[in-house]
């Protein structure tokens, strides 16, 4: 009897084991796996936030740029302009006439970079559009980027539909040619300054895949791919907290110094990563420090007077 129900016991741990060994070995590969960007706050405008945001006016801050090109570094201007504007969900795009068509609210979030290299200049732009109700959809809804210098032009733009990036590439250069391709949807580090924005606690922690940011891929010659990358938060002082990102394969790091009381303005950035000398490859670094910052209606300042709004910018190029 004794040895009966020892055989029985040991059948038993086998059965319960066969039967728990799926979990366990889920439960273990979710532990391993890396954390992944998730909607981490629901967003609704309050009072403050409406109060700042909805005025018809838009919030635009110039940075002295310190930009690193071809092994050296260029000085040059860099433009943040954020402004609120009814986008129209389907077409994506503004909406600028009374129709029946379904719209939302979002934030344009755009970064203008001007700089030169000897005898040419390079003006690069980048616009993000996301929706202000992040429970509508809680990414960029679209990231347009081009840039422009004497050797050509080329144009990027992305349009994030249910579960999916469609991506349409437009280059003067061969290698590159014009392109359009879907790939399954995931985070695009351009859409991070308007989370900064909206509310700094929508930044992703952790480990995750980002397409890094368009500036980038131009700059370096990239393809349109995710890279596996770090991120954490840090405080400065009372007053500034930064978000770091880190890209290992691509040995680049780039960090937003931003305010951590609302409106949450963004006080400059850094990004690292290696570029070619001439002699061999060295870390660099380009920088923008916030220079001056304000707000008007620039669709409506367009006189040959209204240049003096240039001048309260302190824009150099």
């Amino acid at each position: 009897m004794m040895v009966e129900a020892v055989v029985n016991l040991w059948v038993m741990r086998c059965y319960l084991y066969i039967l728990f060994l799926p979990l366990m070995i889920y439960s273990c590969q979710q532990r391993e796996e890396p954390v992944k960007w998730v909607q981490r706050i629901m967003i609704e405008p309050n009072a403050d936030f409406q109060e700042y945001w909805y005025t018809g006016q838009a919030e635009i801050t110039s940075y002295h740029l310190n930009q690193v090109r071809y092994g050296q570094y260029r000085k040059g201007d860099a433009l943040l302009i954020f402004v609120t504007e009814p986008f129209l969900k389907k077409e994506q795009v503004k909406k600028e006439f009374k129709s029946n068509k379904l719209s939302h609210t979002v934030l344009k979030g755009t970064i203008i970079k001007k700089f030169a290299t000897g005898i040419y200049d390079y003006s690069m732009m980048t616009s993000v559009f996301t929706p202000i109700r992040i429970k509508d959809l809680p990414k960029a809804v679209k990231i347009t980027n081009s840039n422009q210098e004497w050797c050509g032009l080329t144009f990027l733009q992305v349009n994030r539909k249910v579960n999916r990036l469609d991506v349409k590439k437009f280059s003067y250069f061969e290698l590159e040619g014009d392109v359009e391709f879907s790939r399954d949807d995931i985070l695009m580090e351009d859409e991070l300054i308007n989370f900064i924005r909206i509310n700094p606690k929508l930044l992703p922690i952790g480990n995750f895949d980002m397409i890094p940011s368009f500036f980038y891929q131009r700059l370096k010659h990239k393809p349109f791919k995710s890279v596996a990358t770090v991120s954490r938060f840090y405080g400065v002082n009372d007053s500034i907290d930064a978000y770091e990102l880190h890209c290992p394969e691509l040995k680049r790091k780039i960090t937003y110094f931003f305010n951590n009381a609302f409106p949450h303005q963004i006080e400059g950035w850094q990004e690292s990563y290696p570029e070619w000398t001439g002699k061999n490859e060295e870390m660099m670094t380009t920088t923008a420090s916030k220079n001056v910052s304000l707000s008007t209606a620039y669709w409506k300042v367009n006189n040959v007077g209204d240049s003096i709004w240039r001048n309260k910018l302190n824009l150099r190029y």
